[in-house]
């Protein structure tokens, strides 16, 4: 059981990093590290889940900056993960999206429970509608 939930965890990352390099790719603008944010539960009942996705998302991400960043127009830009504790809870999730768009980081990710996705989507909605430049993988 344990193997089929690893290889469904390892799968779900695969589609969120691809999401989030494509869109890194079409819309960063400057030579600088490019923050990229997940709210996750890291900790609580099912923390290990959470800690396999930041580990996944980390190794993608020190991949992707051995091989010199992600290319742009401007040249290439390294990127930077940080970490939201939601405790994979909702009303947490909005907590933390808070802070996450107040250090205007424009790209988040968040992996496990659809119904933490779905507050988090509607809330990225409307960050979006007031112009904040947010993208949700």
């Amino acid at each position: 059981m344990r193997f089929l939930e690893s290889r469904i965890l390892n799968i779900q990352n695969r589609k969120i990093l691809a999401a989030l390099l494509l869109l890194i790719s079409s819309t960063a603008q400057s030579a600088e590290t490019i923050r990229t944010g997940m709210i996750e539960g890291m900790s609580g009942a099912f923390a290990n889940a959470g800690e396999a996705v930041a580990r996944n998302v980390q190794l993608a991400i020190e991949t992707v900056n051995a091989r010199g960043g992600v290319r742009l127009p401007d040249g290439r830009h390294p990127l930077a993960l940080e970490i939201f504790d939601n405790k994979l809870g909702v009303e947490a999730s909005l907590i933390e999206f808070k802070p996450l768009t107040d250090r205007r980081i424009a790209f988040f990710m968040q992996g496990n429970g659809s119904a933490v996705a779905a507050a988090l989507h509607d809330e990225a909605s409307t960050a979006l509608a007031r112009r904040l430049r947010i993208i949700l993988c």
